[in-house]
């Protein structure tokens, strides 16, 4: 009977250790993100997904003759595509020469569902500096994309 009764004994105190555990996870709260990391809101499901340059924009805003090297007396065409869905999203191009000096800043509103793009082109009346260029692009007023290009 003694026996019987500290075999009882430890499998109830067994049972509420069980009982107790499972309580535990079951409070536990649910994983977290890691450090440094936060919920981007909504707009952060459009992206610029491509940035395409050349000497000339069609009708779609779409470049003809892609290229990345350029005449000093060329226009500089970008099509920038953006993928997602926004109402009034800008989408910014800063066009930038080599020692980081701002040459032009340009901006477009577009309302994309699904696949927009929005066009650009610079041009200069008298001879573009020879050198390295880049092309900025914001989204909403955070940098999106960077393209490099060369007038020669």
């Amino acid at each position: 009977m003694k026996i019987r009764l500290s075999s009882l004994r430890a499998v109830s105190l067994a049972a509420v250790v069980l009982v107790a555990a499972c309580g535990k996870k079951a409070d536990a709260p649910e994983t977290q993100a890691p450090a440094g990391t936060t919920d981007l809101p909504a707009a952060s499901s459009l992206q610029v997904s491509d940035i395409d340059l050349g000497k000339r924009l069609s009708a779609n805003k779409e470049v003809e003759g892609m290229t990345d090297d350029f005449g000093v007396r060329d226009t500089i065409a970008a099509s920038v595509k953006v993928d997602g869905s926004a109402t009034g999203a800008t989408v910014t191009a800063r066009w930038m020469f080599e020692d980081g000096q701002l040459v032009e800043e340009q901006n477009e509103t577009i309302s994309p569902s699904g696949t927009a793009r929005a066009g650009f082109r610079i041009m200069k009346a008298s001879a573009w500096p020879t050198g390295k260029y880049k092309l900025v692009v914001m989204l909403n007023g955070q940098e999106a994309k960077t393209e490099e290009f060369e007038i020669k």
